[in-house]
């Protein structure tokens, strides 16, 4: 009966979190798993740049972004991410966090399905902004292979036209958008307004 609650526990998770949700579940069961970030390593100071290097270039707001300028950038940090990733240099929750928030600015699924492992192994060794961070970077990768976003983080402009919520499928509760520190899905309309009033 245990062992049988755990294994519901772990599809819930999958089913919640998304594919890289297995490890939640393996280290939430009581499976003999620590933690995968180090929580005695420094931070890496050329990720922080990176990171705050990639939010600066997005400090300009909806509208007001050099995206062609930008783009460049955005793929020698990306690939740089990915190659301190893939050498095994990442190695703290604010390293794993800042790396996923990086991907997840690029353009490809295989960016954003990384930027979401890299993002729930953050949440699950306690930084806390790597929560939303996972939600948004399993819509993204959802949005990307055609199908619809699970929490609603991702919005859409096409053309002069103006910005709209991206489909969102139904079944996932607001009570896990709240854990995962995305704000319930009716907030979304709200937020649409406001971006439409700043276009």
């Amino acid at each position: 009966m245990k062992r049988m609650a755990r294994v519901a526990g772990l599809v819930f998770l999958i089913g919640a979190v998304g594919v890289a949700g297995y490890l939640v579940g393996i280290w939430h069961t009581g499976a003999t798993t620590a933690p995968i970030a180090r929580a005695s390593s420094p931070d890496r100071d050329d990720l922080r740049t990176m990171y705050e290097q990639d939010q600066a270039d997005r400090s300009g707001g909806i509208g007001h972004t050099d995206w062609a300028a930008i783009e460049p950038r955005d793929r020698t940090r990306r690939e740089r991410a990915r190659a301190l990733v893939g050498d095994g240099l990442v190695t703290t929750a604010n390293d794993y966090y800042r790396a996923a928030m990086i991907l997840q600015h690029g353009n490809q699924p295989e960016d954003f399905i990384l930027a979401h492992d890299l993002a729930v192994v953050g949440a699950i060794n306690g930084q806390r902004d790597a929560r939303w961070l996972a939600a948004a970077t399993e819509d993204r990768f959802l949005r990307a292979v055609g199908r619809a976003q699970r929490f609603g983080t991702q919005f859409r402009k096409d053309g002069d036209g103006p910005w709209y919520l991206e489909s969102v499928q139904a079944g996932v509760p607001d009570v896990l958008r709240v854990a995962m520190d995305v704000p319930p899905l009716a907030e979304a309309a709200s937020r649409v307004a406001e971006m439409n009033k700043s276009k």
